[in-house]
């Protein structure tokens, strides 16, 4: 437009014009648990882009991350999402920018870990034990037992015989991150295994030991012999030991090998029986005689060459004033015995009858 009285002068300024920020929704794989929080993301359709920049704007991938906020197993977990720098590429690139990432979620499934029932070899006729089993297969950087409540059985049975095929089976159990796939193990039935136990007098003074046993490995226990013609001087039998100077067993008893049995001899205490005259006037005590424990009792001995002025021998006593004991008689430790005397009351003087005097004869 012209006017008469102005002219026009044109001045130029700046116009800032801002990136047009774009929306990009994500979604994130479920993944099997492998120890890492690194979560497979992925971008989806951008939104907001001008239809003139269609062609002209994209996502590079390779700068989309996401991570879970730990390793452990769980459903619905959420994943972070981190955008690098450059995610936009294009020759629109520069003019657009994107939104916050509204952050998705995903699950970590368990990993599947290997429980071998383990291996057993049993002699035919035993117990089978305690069964186990062993863990294979976790995640590298995981080791020991996962699991918690696993338990093993076998289908073997104690009159199963050699060469019989049986199982460990292992079932149950149950772990945060891991699954159990169960794998059974061989139950290898094996000949009984027999031991042999032999006898040892041990110093014995007469008789024979008995003869051997043979056990077998998960039969009855033996029991053991009794002292039968053994015998040992100045000792009583008290069992059987597993070395010579070993303590008795008790009778049932299960060897564990083949072994020999040594008889157990108790020494058998012996006492002295001792005579006192106890005041005698002449004559000599018996002789010390000597009594074994357990034995015959002490018939005692008589006052044989003894003497005591105005007393008559009425026995022995373990005092010297004490009663006369009992023969036969069993001490109970070596012991004196002290004569007993009876004192003799005098014989009384008897009175003189005085003789008659004669009647005469009448002439």
């Amino acid at each position: 437009m012209l006017n008469s009285n102005y002219s026009i002068t044109f001045v130029g300024d700046s116009l800032t014009v801002t990136a047009k920020f774009l929306t990009l929704p994500f979604t994130a794989d479920d993944k099997q648990y492998d120890r890492g929080t690194t979560a497979a993301v992925q971008g989806g359709t951008l939104s907001g882009v001008l239809s003139a920049d269609s062609s002209n704007v994209s996502v590079d991938s390779s700068k989309l991350s996401g991570t879970f906020a730990n390793a452990t197993v769980g459903t619905g977990k959420t994943v972070t999402i981190v955008v690098a720098s450059g995610a936009l590429t294009g020759s629109a690139a520069t003019d657009y920018a994107l939104n916050a990432a509204v952050n998705p979620t995903a699950s970590i499934t368990k990993a599947s870990a290997t429980v071998t029932g383990n291996a057993i070899s049993i002699s035919q006729g035993s117990a089978s034990g305690t069964l186990s089993y062993t863990v294979s297969g976790l995640v590298s950087g995981d080791s020991g037992d996962p699991f918690t409540g696993v338990t093993c059985l076998s289908d073997y049975l104690n009159t199963d015989l050699a060469g019989d095929s049986r199982k460990v089976t292992c079932s149950g159990g149950s772990a945060t991150n891991y699954a159990p796939t169960f794998v059974q193990g061989n139950v290898t039935i094996t000949a009984p295994t027999t031991y042999t136990v032999s006898y040892d007098g041990n110093a014995n003074s007469a008789g024979a030991a008995p003869t051997s046993n043979t056990f077998t490995v998960g039969g009855t226990a033996i029991t053991l012999p009794t002292v039968g013609t053994l015998a040992k001087s100045g000792y009583t039998f008290g069992g059987w030991a597993t070395t010579i100077s070993g303590t008795a067993l008790t009778s049932p008893y299960t060897p564990v090998s083949s072994l020999t049995l040594y008889a157990v001899w108790t020494s058998v205490p012996t006492f002295s029986v001792t005579y006192n005259g106890n005041g005698n006037n002449s004559g000599t005590a018996p002789s010390t005689v000597t009594f074994t424990a357990g034995g015959t009792p002490i018939s005692l001995a008589g006052v044989g060459s003894l003497v005591r002025t105005s007393y008559s021998f009425g026995g022995w006593s373990t005092t010297s004033s004490g009663s006369a004991l009992t023969s036969p008689y069993t001490p109970g430790a070596s012991v004196t015995l002290y004569a007993v005397w009876i004192a003799v009351l005098p014989t009384p003087t008897p009175t003189p009858t005085p003789t008659p005097t004669p009647t005469p004869t009448p002439t």
